[in-house]
């Protein structure tokens, strides 16, 4: 199965893919593309608002400093026609983020959802393929 989605760049340098998502068959909802982030996260305010439990109090190291996170797991995490079922996810406050991209984040698309297909990034039609190919076997 392939899925196709548009997605648009922001931040003050527009470098920043962004693309729609359904968490728990609910949204759609921004998230950003991370290839190179381990977890898969979503915003507080979104934890919140969907209910989710907090399983796991850890921190995160990244470049230069340790972020405090949240883990908790939600049932589907979906670009387009694209799931992952039992997902694994960290739960921070991305405000901080927010402010630095000049824009509403809802969660950050990371290796632990994106592992699971064959992922293309079409920069000049600003296009996002994603590919199962266990799907069609």
């Amino acid at each position: 199965m392939r899925t196709q989605i548009a997605f648009e760049l922001v931040g003050p340098f527009s470098h920043l893919i962004m693309v729609p998502i359904s968490v728990n068959g609910k949204g759609p909802f921004r998230f950003g593309l991370d290839t190179g982030g381990a977890h898969s996260t979503i915003s507080t305010a979104l934890a919140e608002r969907l209910g989710l439990e907090e399983k796991e109090h850890i921190e995160s190291f990244g470049v230069g400093s340790a972020i405090p996170l949240t883990m908790s797991s939600i049932e589907s995490l979906s670009v387009g026609q694209a799931t992952v079922r039992n997902l694994p996810v960290a739960v921070a406050d991305l405000s901080a983020f927010e402010q630095r991209l000049e824009t509403h984040i809802d969660g950050i698309l990371a290796y632990d959802y994106l592992k699971h297909f064959m992922l293309t990034i079409d920069y000049p039609h600003r296009q996002l393929s994603l590919e199962d190919e266990h799907s069609n076997q």
